[in-house]
């Protein structure tokens, strides 16, 4: 049973700690949670890293067998920083990676489950309210054959017709 089963069964004295890790192409990447103290949490590297409070909303997905995995992220009365840094990367349509991690408040070096990456599709920013809608595991729009046979990898498909 892992950490997070038992935690759900449980019902005890634990509160979940949601950390959003948000990075573009050559940026350093922020840490994000929902609270008023800034924590340190370890990585499932090991490295520790610095979480700044944040106001978030976070709009977890079903869990079904749908195609289209989505997720939807608010950020109010955030910082400068972060506005900036989120509105840059809209405005030159940049690729937002978002990691989403689970910790438990006793226990912070160690994510409680498996982190899940993702890809913002869309946001928009009016005035200090970001709103990222993000998406994994994209079945709908996955190319049907993964394993492609080309000719650099097998030579001998040139001489077929």
């Amino acid at each position: 049973m892992s950490v997070l089963a038992e935690w759900y069964a449980s019902g005890g004295s634990q509160s979940l700690v949601p950390v959003l890790e948000i990075s573009r192409q050559g940026e350093a990447s922020m840490f994000l949670y929902a609270g008023f103290d800034h924590i340190e949490v370890a990585l499932e590297t090991g490295e520790i890293v610095t979480v700044e409070p944040s106001s978030i909303q976070i709009a977890l997905r079903d869990i079904d067998n749908s195609g289209n995995q989505r997720l939807t992220f608010g950020f109010e009365n955030i910082t400068s920083r972060v506005l900036n840094y989120i509105n840059v990367a809209l405005e030159v349509d940049e690729e937002i990676e978002i990691i989403y991690r689970e910790y438990l408040d006793d226990d912070l070096l160690a994510p409680a489950a498996k982190p899940i990456r993702m890809v913002a599709h869309d946001g928009n920013v009016n005035g200090n309210i970001a709103l990222i809608q993000c998406g994994h595991f994209d079945v709908v729009n996955t190319q049907f054959n993964r394993h492609r046979y080309t000719a650099d990898k097998y030579p001998g498909i040139r001489h077929m017709s």
